[in-house]
């Protein structure tokens, strides 16, 4: 017979398991692994800084259902395939200089967007297997509205040609493991 200890170790064990049950699957690395990818990015263009051409990463794509995940460091980025396209899409809010109010001066914010439009090859010996992919990828960089961020601007002696600035690359992937 169970200790009344035992039954509240059991009850918090059954409810740990119920909380991620109704929780879902791990937002770091959601579905199921299509695998890890050798993926190589010739810049195709670029109006901002001067880009590692050519670049070279690897990355893992998972599958929900119909949503492809792009996981590759934090939280991964998803989108909905369409028979065997996908489009990835984030944007992130980057604080360059806080407002100075004893300079009157605003702050510069900074809007980054990344965009992947690619391409899924199937793998026919694998069940909704990729075995490689291709596309394109691109970074935006736009200040907000009220935003002066004419000091990152290289002639301000900042870093950034240009804003708004925009990088793309023309990618390439091929599977170099399920894993």
């Amino acid at each position: 017979m169970a200790t009344p200890r035992q039954h509240a170790l059991a009850w918090v064990l059954a409810l740990g398991a119920a909380s991620t049950a109704c929780i879902g699957t791990d937002r770091y690395n959601p579905g199921e692994r299509l695998g890890t990818y050798a993926v190589t990015g010739k810049l195709s263009s670029t109006t901002c800084n001067p880009a590692p051409d050519p670049w070279t990463f690897d990355v893992k794509l998972n599958r929900q259902g119909d949503t492809i995940h792009w996981v590759q460091g934090s939280v991964p980025v998803s989108g909905l395939l369409q028979g065997s396209n996908v489009v990835l899409k984030t944007s992130a809010l980057y604080e360059m200089r806080p407002p100075d109010a004893k300079k009157k001066l605003p702050g510069c914010q900074i809007v980054r967007t990344d965009t992947l439009d690619m391409s899924l090859t199937p793998d026919p010996a694998v069940e909704n297997g990729v075995s490689a992919f291709s596309g394109t990828l691109s970074y935006s960089f736009a200040p907000t509205a009220d935003s002066d961020c004419t000091d990152q601007l290289v002639a301000s002696g900042g870093d950034m040609q240009t804003l708004p600035c925009e990088l793309k690359y023309s990618l390439t992937g091929a599977r170099t493991s399920t894993k």
